[in-house]
Protein backbone atom coordinates (compact mmCIF):
# COMPACT_ATOMS: atom_id res chain seq x y z
CA UNK A 1 0.00 0.00 0.00
CA UNK A 2 1.41 3.27 -0.91
CA UNK A 3 1.54 6.40 1.76
CA UNK A 4 -0.91 9.32 0.64
CA UNK A 5 0.55 12.58 0.19
CA UNK A 6 -0.99 15.91 1.85
CA UNK A 7 -0.96 19.06 -0.32
CA UNK A 8 2.01 20.28 0.70
CA UNK A 9 4.26 17.49 0.07
CA UNK A 10 2.64 16.50 -3.04
CA UNK A 11 3.50 20.28 -4.29
CA UNK A 12 7.00 19.85 -2.92
CA UNK A 13 7.74 16.60 -5.19
CA UNK A 14 5.94 18.37 -7.99
CA UNK A 15 8.13 21.56 -7.75
CA UNK A 16 11.16 19.59 -7.37
CA UNK A 17 10.56 17.38 -10.37
CA UNK A 18 9.73 20.40 -12.17
CA UNK A 19 12.66 22.57 -11.61
CA UNK A 20 14.72 19.60 -12.30
CA UNK A 21 13.41 19.48 -15.61
CA UNK A 22 13.14 23.02 -16.48
CA UNK A 23 16.62 23.90 -15.57
CA UNK A 24 17.73 21.06 -17.77
CA UNK A 25 15.87 22.81 -20.63
CA UNK A 26 16.25 26.14 -20.40
CA UNK A 27 18.80 28.43 -18.91
CA UNK A 28 17.97 28.99 -15.33
CA UNK A 29 18.72 27.78 -11.80
CA UNK A 30 17.26 25.55 -10.32
CA UNK A 31 16.59 28.12 -7.58
CA UNK A 32 15.04 30.64 -9.88
CA UNK A 33 12.75 27.66 -11.52
CA UNK A 34 11.65 26.88 -8.13
CA UNK A 35 11.14 30.73 -6.85
CA UNK A 36 8.88 30.64 -10.49
CA UNK A 37 6.54 27.61 -9.33
CA UNK A 38 5.91 29.20 -5.98
CA UNK A 39 4.62 32.21 -7.63
CA UNK A 40 2.83 30.65 -9.80
CA UNK A 41 1.28 28.56 -7.33
CA UNK A 42 0.52 30.89 -5.05
CA UNK A 43 -1.60 32.69 -8.59
CA UNK A 44 -3.46 29.76 -9.13
CA UNK A 45 -4.55 29.57 -5.39
CA UNK A 46 -5.64 33.24 -5.52
CA UNK A 47 -7.66 32.54 -8.75
CA UNK A 48 -9.11 29.56 -7.88
CA UNK A 49 -10.22 29.47 -3.74
CA UNK A 50 -10.82 33.87 -3.93
CA UNK A 51 -11.21 34.93 -7.27
CA UNK A 52 -13.47 31.61 -8.29
CA UNK A 53 -12.50 31.65 -11.57
CA UNK A 54 -11.46 29.31 -14.30
CA UNK A 55 -7.04 28.96 -14.79
CA UNK A 56 -5.75 27.38 -17.63
CA UNK A 57 -2.46 25.44 -18.37
CA UNK A 58 -2.79 25.52 -22.47
CA UNK A 59 -3.17 22.55 -24.30
CA UNK A 60 -2.65 20.67 -21.29
CA UNK A 61 -6.38 21.69 -19.64
CA UNK A 62 -8.19 23.61 -17.21
CA UNK A 63 -9.25 23.98 -13.68
CA UNK A 64 -11.98 25.41 -12.76
CA UNK A 65 -13.68 25.63 -9.16
CA UNK A 66 -17.16 25.02 -8.44
CA UNK A 67 -19.16 25.61 -5.28
CA UNK A 68 -21.29 21.93 -4.19
CA UNK A 69 -24.33 22.71 -2.65
CA UNK A 70 -24.73 21.47 1.21
CA UNK A 71 -25.90 17.91 1.36
CA UNK A 72 -27.10 15.21 3.83
CA UNK A 73 -25.69 11.99 3.76
CA UNK A 74 -26.83 8.35 5.14
CA UNK A 75 -23.94 7.81 8.05
CA UNK A 76 -22.93 4.46 7.07
CA UNK A 77 -21.77 3.73 11.00
CA UNK A 78 -25.78 3.98 11.91
CA UNK A 79 -26.92 0.98 13.43
CA UNK A 80 -23.72 -0.65 14.54
CA UNK A 81 -23.76 -1.58 18.01
CA UNK A 82 -19.86 -0.32 18.13
CA UNK A 83 -20.98 3.24 17.69
CA UNK A 84 -24.29 3.61 19.58
CA UNK A 85 -23.99 7.53 19.22
CA UNK A 86 -23.29 7.59 14.78
CA UNK A 87 -26.22 9.47 13.79
CA UNK A 88 -28.37 8.20 10.59
CA UNK A 89 -27.58 11.27 8.41
CA UNK A 90 -24.40 13.42 8.53
CA UNK A 91 -24.32 16.93 7.11
CA UNK A 92 -21.83 18.42 4.98
CA UNK A 93 -21.66 22.04 4.07
CA UNK A 94 -21.59 23.99 1.03
CA UNK A 95 -17.96 23.62 -0.21
CA UNK A 96 -15.73 24.72 -2.98
CA UNK A 97 -14.28 21.89 -5.12
CA UNK A 98 -11.75 22.17 -8.35
CA UNK A 99 -12.55 19.93 -11.64
CA UNK A 100 -9.88 19.49 -13.71
CA UNK A 101 -10.68 19.21 -17.30
CA UNK A 102 -7.95 17.67 -19.79
CA UNK A 103 -7.39 19.78 -23.49
CA UNK A 104 -8.39 18.06 -26.29
CA UNK A 105 -4.72 18.17 -27.72
CA UNK A 106 -2.48 16.73 -24.81
CA UNK A 107 -5.60 14.13 -24.38
CA UNK A 108 -4.57 12.82 -27.78
CA UNK A 109 -1.39 12.58 -27.17
CA UNK A 110 -1.25 10.83 -24.53
CA UNK A 111 -4.06 8.47 -25.40
CA UNK A 112 -1.71 7.95 -28.73
CA UNK A 113 1.22 7.32 -26.04
CA UNK A 114 2.06 3.61 -26.71
CA UNK A 115 3.06 1.44 -23.34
Amino acid sequence: MTNKLDRKEFLSILTEQLATEVTSDVRITKKLANEVFTAVEKAFDQAITVEQAEVSLGSIGKFKPEIKAAAQFRNPQFGNPDFPEAAEFVSKPERLTVKFTVGGTYKKAVEATEI
